[in-house]
């Protein structure tokens, strides 16, 4: 399973990123205008860099290490989610 998939099938992604273990709701994942693979995520807990540990964040796909699709769900999307409203130019898959 890969974070397509999670999306999809509303799965908890668990992994490192920055030196910490995060656990987020995936959203949307996809490429920016440079390229680069990125993924839009509800950050459920973990560490982060800017002392939020909850909350919208936006990672770069290639720094997250030991990616882990659980067997957790959610429900979909976050209330405030706004769909289509990203920095990402090519979406893979989006809830």
């Amino acid at each position: 399973m890969n974070i397509a998939d999670a999306i999809r099938d509303k799965r908890i992604l668990r992994f490192s990123y920055g030196g910490s273990l995060r656990r987020v709701e995936p959203h949307v994942y996809g490429t920016d205008r440079l390229g680069q693979e990125l993924l839009l995520a509800w950050q459920l807990g973990g560490g982060s860099e800017s002392g939020t540990s909850v909350g919208w964040k936006t990672f770069r796909v290639p720094e997250m290490v030991a990616v882990t699709v659980t067997t957790d769900s959610f429900p979909g999307p976050r209330p405030a989610y706004k769909h289509g409203e990203h920095v990402m130019t090519k979406v893979i898959a989006e809830l």
